[in-house]
């Protein structure tokens, strides 16, 4: 929960700075603003970003909150000037729910590749379903592709992104390991999955508990993994 709220304290200032600006219009005004090609881009790349942030978290991000508001945004914008179905709200909402139910309970992965069709299908048909709604879809996941390529690549390891994750600092004392020094000696040791690993979450290894990342594959917690190597600030497994 305290994740969660550090999460949101850190999105409020971005929804405020758009909300904002939006509700000085009349509703006309705002439903216009929102169908403006840019503003549906961006508003797309958030919801395919913020569902990325969910899978890559196994769900401890707060992107699905993010990701169902711009959502309501994108609709609410068509259902003003009489222009959407319910069509688009099942499958947009739909998609999410299959996401998040795959996260949560079936861990198989399929869901989540359902769900995101589903998803960009809603998108598509919100956006007016013709070869604009494709423009609109092509550059948002350009776009959120750039983006989450960026925060991988440069802020993983950083101490912003560590708060907005699960890679909370964790005192030895409490049995969290994290320095380099403490997780080579974990390597070739046999333990269990804390936490599902899609693919990072935590392990345990001879009583020990530390951020891993798996091999690129989904495994449910409780199964037995192999530490094949140390990183800094976690360790890479396999299932055994």
């Amino acid at each position: 929960m305290k994740q969660h709220f550090k999460t949101l304290l850190f999105l409020l200032p971005f929804f405020l700075s758009f909300v904002m600006p939006v509700s000085a219009f009349d509703g006309a005004d705002a439903a216009g603003l929102i169908k403006n090609p840019i503003i549906e881009t961006v508003l797309a790349a958030v919801i395919l970003i913020s569902i990325a942030a969910e899978i890559k978290t196994a769900g401890f991000s707060g992107g699905a909150l993010a990701a169902a508001i711009a959502g309501c945004i994108l609709i609410g914008a068509n259902w003003y000037e009489e222009k959407s179905f319910f069509w688009e709200f099942i499958l947009y909402f739909g998609g999410l729910v299959l996401i998040f139910l795959d996260i949560f309970l079936l861990m198989s992965g399929a869901g989540i590749l359902c769900g995101l069709v589903l998803v960009l299908g809603g998108l598509f048909l919100t956006f007016g379903g013709d070869i604009t709604a494709l423009y609109i879809l092509s550059f948002s996941i350009l776009a959120s592709a750039v983006v989450l390529y960026f925060i991988l690549g440069h802020l993983e390891g950083s101490r912003l992104w560590k708060k907005l994750t699960l890679h909370t600092e964790l005192r030895g004392s409490r049995g969290f390991v994290s320095s380099s020094g403490s997780l080579k000696g974990l390597v070739g040791k046999k333990g269990t999955a804390f936490s599902v690993l899609r693919p990072s979450g935590k392990v345990n290894v001879e009583g020990q508990m530390v951020d891993a990342l798996s091999e690129g594959t989904f495994i449910p917690a409780g199964r037995a993994v192999m530490v094949v190597k140390a990183e800094s600030g976690y360790v890479v497994v396999k299932e055994v």
